[in-house]
């Protein structure tokens, strides 16, 4: 029997180490081509060593082991006490699971295996695995220092985890019975948006949750924060319907009433697109009396013709004065390098404080900035980011992720323009939609920003129609009595 268990033993050994270097080496592969891996991936190759080395360990605790002087310290010695091989098997769990994961729960937003891990998570596994292997080096065995290094860790690293889920995951713990909820709120908490689409599930989990103990108005709004995240869960929106008849017709999918048809095409054939009107941010802007878009660019690689589509598709849709200033902002150096595929890359913050000091703020004129780049931009811990606000309503869209601007020039023009139409109408307030016909839903690839509709709903054109109306009047008001 115990033979039996050993073989048993023996062969997962084999099987583990296998699809752990294999494993491995697919790791590193996309680490070096993208910068960064799948959280899912990186867990099973440490899961794999581990899980190899303790069946091992297992093997030579309960019965015989003929060495064959494979594999960490394998080939040391039969003749290791249990008591060391039960520390190593404890420090084996304290170095290369409970540390690293440890250094995740203080390091993230929020914790799952869908999360992709870049190279600092990459160097404290490795970390882990040098400490945890040291012994081997710089001591023989039955060596109390073996005992220490690897018996000590597991208490404090163990403590770190549990403090770790208590005060800054709570929901990870299985026995918290308030673990759906607590999931659902730390989703809609991030301030990574790309992030809190990959975990639109949990929060549809709390809304089903709420909706089975009978809860019907908090069930209602998780539904729609859930369709907000990912507008294409159709039974969320059925399930919706069936809730609120009001709340369903305005979020179903063929019932959005659209100021044009939703999926209309922006340009149709004959259409010209005229070049925009040229502008300088100097004091003659403080002349105007409408609210204006000026479209800037940073960088040398934005066209004169994406800028003129993207401003006339604004112009048009959104019944707005648009002009731009033909002189690009100097790209800055880029904050990183994100793998062979990716390449360079550039921190939002540091296209906007170019932005921002190229603006002269001291003008007084009712002015919202859109500005171009084709720089591939993070956000944060948000990648590959299309669009993101920041101060006085100013709005940054990146092109890098929308095709070659050369060989797919219409296409670019289009995807820049819908993100740019959507951005622009929420720097004025108008919510996002959890209508996948709408422009301002929320799209969490390009795919689902090719499918999501061309326009806002009736309702969502009425709010930005009144929030521009009470700009222009309260910049009317002000430059009146300015002039007195």
């Amino acid at each position: 029997m115990r033979n039996t268990f050993v073989s048993f033993l023996l062969a997962a050994v084999e099987w583990l180490t296998e699809k752990g270097y294999r494993l491995l080496i697919g790791v590193a592969i996309v680490l070096i081509l993208y910068g960064a891996v799948e959280g899912e991936s990186l867990f099973w190759l440490v899961a794999s060593f581990v899980g190899a080395r303790c069946a091992y360990l297992v093997a030579q605790i309960v019965g015989k082991r003929q060495n064959s002087g494979d594999g960490p310290g394998i080939g040391e010695t039969n003749r290791r006490s249990r008591l060391e091989q039960m520390s190593e098997c404890a420090g084996l769990l304290a170095f290369c699971i409970l540390a690293p994961l440890a250094w995740v729960l203080y390091t993230s937003e929020i914790v799952s295996l869908r999360s992709s891990q870049s190279w600092p998570a990459v160097v404290v596994a490795l970390l882990g695995f040098i400490l945890y292997l040291s012994p081997f080096a710089i001591s023989s065995p039955g060596a109390r220092l073996r005992l220490i290094w690897w018996g000590l860790p597991l208490l404090p690293a163990a403590m770190l985890l549990i403090v770790g889920i208590q005060d800054r995951h709570p929901y990870l713990n299985p026995v918290n019975p308030h673990r759906a909820a607590l999931a659902a709120e730390r989703v809609l908490a991030l301030r990574d948006g790309i992030a809190a689409g990959h975990h639109y599930d949990w929060v549809t989990a709390h809304a089903r949750m709420l909706d089975e103990q009978g809860s019907t108005g908090e069930a209602i709004r998780f539904y729609l924060d859930a369709l907000h995240l990912n507008p294409y869960q159709k039974d969320v929106r059925e399930r919706l319907a069936a809730l609120s008849p009001e709340i369903g017709k305005n979020e179903h999918l063929s019932d959005t009433m659209f100021a044009r048809k939703w999926d209309g095409p922006y340009w149709s054939q004959e259409h010209i697109i005229a070049p925009l009107p040229r502008c300088e941010l100097d004091k003659r802007m403080e002349g105007i009396d409408r609210t204006t878009i000026v479209i800037l660019r940073v960088g040398e690689l934005i066209s004169d013709s994406l800028v003129d589509a993207v401003g006339d598709v604004i112009a048009r849709e959104l019944d707005i004065p648009v002009c731009t200033v033909t002189r690009p902002i100097q790209l800055p150096p880029y904050t990183r390098i994100r793998g062979l595929v990716d390449g360079k890359q550039w921190e939002v913050s540091s296209l906007t404080t170019a932005v921002e000091d190229y603006i002269d703020f001291s003008l007084q004129a009712p002015l919202k900035f859109l500005v171009l780049t084709s720089a591939d931009i993070y956000n944060g811990g948000a990648n590959f980011v299309f669009a993101v606000s920041w101060i006085n309503g100013g709005v940054l869209v990146s092109t890098a992720r929308f095709g070659d601007p050369v060989k797919e020039q219409r296409l670019v023009e289009y995807r820049t323009a819908k993100q740019s139409l959507s951005s622009i109408l929420k720097s004025f307030g108008v919510p996002e939609s959890a209508d996948a016909n709408s422009v301002l839903s929320y799209a969490r690839s390009i795919e689902e920003h090719d499918r999501k509709g061309n326009r806002p709903s009736a309702e969502a054109l009425a709010i930005f129609r009144e929030n521009l109306r009470s700009l222009d009047a309260t910049w009317n008001a002000y430059k009146g009595t300015s002039l007195k």
